[in-house]
């Protein structure tokens, strides 16, 4: 936790969680100049929320954001799939994997 010099900044810094539902966006903003703040419910900590810092992943961002973009568009099985193609690979890879259990003895 930051260093905290006073009982009055510490409170300042204590959040019930329902003000923080209510007004998450002023809290966000307060967010990089408080540092930490700790989110209570029935007046125990049940979080504790603050700033991660820069790139805390490690990499270049640009590459990670790239990565990203590959892994967010799912499989490409090619362009011009139309749903009935799309259905016909489904079902022969089925009904090849449904061959393989059969002749070892599994169904």
């Amino acid at each position: 936790m930051d260093n905290l010099q006073t009982i009055e900044d510490f409170s300042k810094r204590l959040l019930p969680l329902t003000y923080f539902r209510r007004n998450a966006g002023k809290v966000m903003a307060k967010l990089p100049k408080a540092g930490t703040f700790i989110l209570t419910k029935d007046g125990k900590p049940v979080a504790k929320l603050s700033t991660i810092g820069e790139n805390v992943y490690g990499g270049d961002i640009e590459e990670n954001i790239k990565k990203l973009k590959k892994l967010a568009g799912g499989f490409r099985l090619g362009k011009g799939l139309t749903p009935s193609k799309i259905n016909k690979i489904i079902d022969e890879s089925y009904a090849k994997n449904l061959l393989r259990q059969q002749c070892s003895g599994l169904l």
